[in-house]
């Protein structure tokens, strides 16, 4: 190669469509914001669903699954051009791919999304025909496509005809993750364990109360989320799902409705707990505790 000679190629790839029509992915469900270059080192992996689970529940590195969208807006802008007084034209710049929409969310929710302004997040688009779209770097990993700016930004107020929804912006930062770089994986169309990306969640705050129930080393205990509905299911195995410091549980009696009854081994006082969230039984229950909870369980 001479001195200024660029270093494009004359090849171009196999184009060839057999004259398929593009997939019928929908709507654009939901977000997975995810630290920076998030990556998956394989499609087998992003197409197993406790790759995803474990990011979401893992103390550190989280992923965080975005509501339900319902309704967007392709902003992406139209290529910039300058046109020459000899009726030359040059295309000078792309826009960015750019998207605004809005969650339907309750009010325990509405204030934790303006949690996620001011963060460096990237993210992986769920569309409702089950498909996750990211980018490839190498042809083998999966990454999370770049954002260069994410904004929620704000709530809209219901005047009647309308329901309270929240209003968010996002722009990504490089073009090739949506075009030479673009790809996806279905879950929903594996022939053998199958699963639907639309159900994955971000992680639910739960509050925990415990009090004396009135019955001999009896200790009542409700698990509740930010809602007030009660997290059924949670393991009936003493220190599985539920943890206590300061006493001992004997026995633990599911008795529905997020109630639970704890029969402790003595009248101590105790600090009642769920584990982390990465290692509650229930494989798809996206919970988190919110903090312990202290009662003394009454004397026989």
């Amino acid at each position: 190669m001479g001195y200024n000679q660029p270093t494009g190629s004359d090849n171009t790839g196999k184009i060839g469509a057999n004259n398929y029509k593009s997939e019928n992915k929908k709507f654009l469900h939901k977000l997975i914001f995810t630290p920076k270059d998030h990556v998956i080192s394989t499609q087998t992996l992003a197409e197993t669903q406790s790759t995803w689970l474990t990011d979401i529940k893992q103390t550190t590195g989280r992923i965080f699954p975005s509501p339900v969208i319902v309704e967007i807006s392709d902003n992406t802008g139209e290529p910039v051009t300058v046109e020459f007084p000899n009726g030359d034209k040059r295309t000078i710049a792309l826009a960015d791919y750019d998207i605004t929409g809005y969650w339907d969310v309750p009010d325990s929710v509405v204030r934790e999304l303006f949690t996620l302004n001011n963060k460096q997040y990237d993210a992986y688009l769920v569309w409702q025909n089950g498909a996750i779209e990211g980018r490839t770097a190498d042809g083998t990993t999966f990454n999370s496509k770049r954002v260069k700016e994410l904004n929620v930004m704000r709530r809209t107020l219901p005047d009647g005809s309308t329901v309270q929804r929240v209003m968010f912006g996002i722009t990504f930062s490089d073009k090739q993750d949506f075009e030479e770089d673009t790809v996806y994986v279905n879950p929903s169309e594996l022939s053998s364990g199958s699963w639907d990306a639309q159900e994955l969640d971000s992680l639910r705050g739960v509050d925990l109360t415990a009090t004396d129930a009135g019955g001999s080393y009896i200790i009542t205990l409700t698990v509740k989320d930010e809602h007030g509905v009660g997290v059924e299911g949670l393991s009936t195995t003493p220190s599985t799902d539920i943890v206590a410091t300061g006493g001992t549980i004997n026995s633990i009696t599911d008795d529905g409705g997020g109630t639970y009854s704890l029969t402790m081994a003595d009248g101590t006082s105790t600090t009642v707990n769920l584990v982390a969230a990465a290692s509650i039984s229930l494989s798809t229950a996206f919970i988190e505790s919110n903090g312990a909870s202290s009662a003394v369980s009454p004397s026989a």
